[in-house]
């Protein structure tokens, strides 16, 4: 799950674990402690790299998987998971906020 935060500021839920992803001040994110990972938006003025179409943020771990968030208002749920060799696992909810079918 993503939360975006009125201050530009993102929560990522990753791993059973939350890490707060700080704006930068350029339309983009500082990585927290705790987590080997990147966050890219759509909105950023570097564009967001490998970026599936449809989706609004990409969390890209250095292990080379990364996950997919589609938003809608302030919440984004997990829409794709790819691994270090871009094979894809799609998810689809029962509704923006529920559980995965």
């Amino acid at each position: 799950m993503i939360e975006g935060y009125p201050d530009g500021g993102v929560l990522a839920a990753a791993d059973g674990s939350d890490y707060v992803f700080a704006n930068d001040g350029s339309l983009g994110y500082v990585t927290p402690p705790g987590i080997d990972a990147t966050l890219c938006s759509a909105y950023t003025l570097a564009g967001c790299p490998g970026l599936p179409a449809g989706a609004t943020f990409r969390l890209a771990y250095r292990s080379g998987v990364s996950q997919a968030f589609n938003i809608a208002g302030n919440l984004g749920d997990l829409s794709q998971t790819f691994d270090q060799n871009q094979n894809r696992l799609s998810y689809q909810l029962s509704q923006p906020g529920g559980a995965i079918v």
